[in-house]
């Protein structure tokens, strides 16, 4: 572990696997300010590390005061109305929906996660 330059901590709903969801995560959950921190000793600056907090922040374990959004996704019933219309839309070789592919992150709650 001693080699590794930065540790980026996420939801277990994350597919680190995946950069782009990885990317997207980190850019949206991440406050640089207070999310982000380095440790090093002031005489080897070059071994420290960087630790981003790219997690769901919550009133209760991080004193988070704002409601936190549930990523705005279509729900099941559009997505299928779309893909049964698709072809007459004349909008290109079919593709699917960004909100199915972003569904494992969404939580219990509407626009707003319950805790």
């Amino acid at each position: 572990l001693e080699n590794i330059p930065f540790w980026i901590f996420v939801d277990d709903t994350v597919n680190v696997s995946d950069l782009y969801q990885l990317v997207w995560i980190v850019g949206n959950h991440t406050d640089p300010s207070r999310d982000a921190w380095i440790t090093a000793k002031p005489e080897e600056e070059s071994k420290g590390k960087l630790f981003i907090d790219a997690t769901r922040k919550t009133k209760k374990f991080d004193g988070f005061t704002r409601d936190w959004p549930n990523p705005v996704l279509m729900n099941k019933e559009t997505i299928d109305q779309i893909d049964k219309i698709w072809n007459k839309l004349n909008a290109g070789p079919k593709i699917s929906s960004p909100s199915s592919y972003y569904q494992p992150l969404e939580e219990e709650g509407d626009a707003v996660i319950r805790e």
